[in-house]
């Protein structure tokens, strides 16, 4: 559960940069939002903000991807009941097992393996917008460079979840994802 929080919490930061990259005026208004029961914006919004002043191609389509990531992390943060049922026990023959400590199993590997991932490529996506808007000509050769590193073996590990059939919608019965 905590390596869905965790990164929950590097995306959001990563969407801020990406909508705030060239417009100051949304970066003040983020700087003078005070109302800690609502979100400066919603996520989505700023995913698709960021992805369009980027010129990423089919932005919508994009951004819609990106959102099912974040949603899918945020589950476990917000307790959410298909994320719940699936942890915490266990079912062998008759018996209801509550598992308290590590959860080493394949569904749970899977979800750690997920969060990890997407923390790992949107932390890195984030830096690399900022680093073009704010980071000086002089260091954006060895940035660049240990950036492609980085994507390198962000790849590695994609494949690798891959190879584990961990590309599948984990909940088939509930959301329509778009590949």
């Amino acid at each position: 559960m905590h390596r869905g929080r965790l990164r929950t919490r590097i995306r959001r930061p990563g969407l801020c940069t990406r909508g705030f990259r060239e417009e100051e005026t949304l970066a003040q208004e983020w700087i003078d939002h005070s109302d800690p029961n609502r979100p400066f914006k919603s996520v989505r919004k700023l995913t698709l903000m960021g992805m369009q002043r980027l010129g990423i191609p089919e932005p919508e389509r994009q951004a819609k991807r990106w959102y099912v990531h974040y949603s899918q992390l945020c589950m476990p943060k917000h307790m959410n009941p298909l994320i719940q049922t699936t942890r915490g026990f266990r079912i062998e023959q008759n018996q209801i097992l509550v598992v308290t400590g590590p959860d080493t199993t394949e569904e749970s590997v899977r979800l750690a393996w997920f969060a990890l991932e997407h923390s790992a490529g949107f932390a890195l996506t984030a830096a690399g917008f900022f680093s073009q808007k704010y980071v000086q000509q002089s260091n954006q050769k060895e940035l660049a460079a240990r950036s492609r590193e980085l994507h390198e073996a962000l790849g590695k590990l994609r494949d690798a979840a891959v190879a584990r059939g961990w590309d599948k919608n984990p909940f088939p019965n509930h959301w329509k994802i778009d590949r």
